[in-house]
Order: structure tokens, then C-alpha cells, then sequence
């Protein structure tokens, strides 16, 4: 993620060893990476909002994937990650801040925070599995397995927007130049304007139209 002058990264433990965090005010040269106290796995996400870094992730624990939440103030120090939910098993994939609230999601599940401290407990919203989260056009957009969307602007109220069992998972969507992108991992991308209204999947091709085969994980805008 970026704020002005900021690129930060965040990366996976493994073989019991910490999850770890690095940043870069150039995108060239990157700091020494810092382990994260307390989460021995997967580091998923990372956002910025009122002063401070929230991100997300998990690690296995007796056969089953809790989520962590980690807090900094300079991507430097971190915060000892905290478990969300204590007795329920959700991988959290994705964070992100809007209408004044931190909201994490994971397993078809979300939890909040007005500070990236305090969370409430893990809600369920569906039992399709969510990927990705942003806040646009006055409202979160959630997307997960089988191209399902949701979309809340209270954050109590969920509407299914879209959805076609049986296909790819959404991984990612970005909201950039007033439009809203979704992607899939097998190369197809859905198109919004308001985050209610979406285009059937298109194959994502290059300059010269051959369509893109390769697994997709993530997309970005860059300025």
C-alpha cells in the first residue's frame, strides 16, 4: 500500500518464523524487514488511515487459521498482533478504512474498528469466502469466491451484487479514476461505476489481443 511518500510491504512467516514488514519512500530501496511480535504466518494486507498502519493476517494454530490485527504509527515499530475472534477460525485477507472505520474481512466475515485497536467480533455476511475490500461511491465493496460482490454503506446492511457459482474467485478490486475494478485469478475483470450495476466477466488481454493466461493475484493503480 502508499500513502504520499510512503510504499510499505508486508510479507509471510514460514516454518514457524514471524511475518515481517518492510518500506520504501522510492519503491527502489526498501528497509530492513521487521518481524511483526506475535503473528507466525501470513501477513495479507496492509492500509493507512488517521495516523497509523492497520494490517491484517493469520496463522495456523491447532490445525485451524486465526486472523491478527497489527498496528504502527512510523512502519517501523509494530504493535504485538492481536487475535480477532477467539474461538473462530477466519483467515482475515484484507483491510481497508472509509466513513470512519477500519473494517477487515476474511471467510466471509468482517470485523470493525474506529481506532485499529478495539475490533468488534467477527460477523458473518456470507459463507463464501471474502478476498478483497474498498471503500467507494459512499460504500464498502466486498469480493470473494464464486464472483460474488457485496456492497454495505453501514456496515449492518449487506446486499449480494453479483455472483456466478461455480467460477473463479474476485481477489482483488480497486477503485481509481472513478471507476470500480474487480478481478478474478483466472484473468477476467468486472467493470462498475457505482459499485451496484456490473459488467459480465471480460478476459483481460494484452496490445496485441491475446488473452492472459497467467494466475492473477492482486491489481494496482499507479500514478
Amino acid at each position: 500500500m502508499q500513502t504520499e511518500s510512503l510504499l510499505l510491504w508486508g510479507g509471510s512467516g514460514y516454518s514457524g518464523q514471524k511475518a515481517f514488514a518492510t518500506y520504501s519512500t522510492n519503491g527502489i530501496d526498501w528497509a530492513t524487514p521487521v518481524s511483526i511480535p506475535s503473528l507466525y504466518g501470513d501477513l495479507s494486507s496492509i492500509t493507512y488511515a488517521n495516523g497509523k498502519f492497520v494490517a491484517v493476517g493469520y496463522h495456523e494454530y491447532g490445525g485451524k487459521d486465526y486472523g491478527y490485527i497489527t498496528t504502527s504509527t512510523d512502519a517501523v515499530t509494530w504493535t504485538s498482533a492481536i487475535k480477532i475472534g477467539e474461538d473462530t477460525e477466519t483467515q482475515l485477507m484484507a483491510v481497508t478504512f472509509g466513513n470512519g472505520k477500519f473494517v477487515a474481512i476474511g471467510g466471509g466475515r468482517i470485523t470493525t474498528s474506529e481506532d485499529g485497536i478495539s475490533w468488534s467480533a467477527l460477523a458473518r455476511i456470507s459463507y463464501d469466502k471474502f478476498y478483497s475490500i474498498v471503500y467507494a461511491k459512499d460504500k464498502f465493496i466486498i469480493c470473494g469466491t464464486n464472483t460474488v460482490i457485496f456492497t454495505s454503506a453501514d456496515l449492518v446492511t449487506f446486499e449480494q451484487r453479483f455472483a456466478k457459482p461455480g467460477t473463479s474467485s474476485l481477489i482483488s478490486v480497486l477503485y481509481e479514476s472513478g471507476r470500480i475494478v474487480a478481478l478474478r485469478s483466472n484473468g477476467y475483470y468486472l467493470l462498475s461505476e457505482n459499485g451496484i450495476d456490473w459488467s459480465e466477466p471480460a478476459q483481460i488481454t494484452d496490445e496485441s489481443g491475446n488473452t492472459v493466461t497467467a494466475k492473477l493475484n492482486g491489481i494496482c493503480a499507479v500514478h
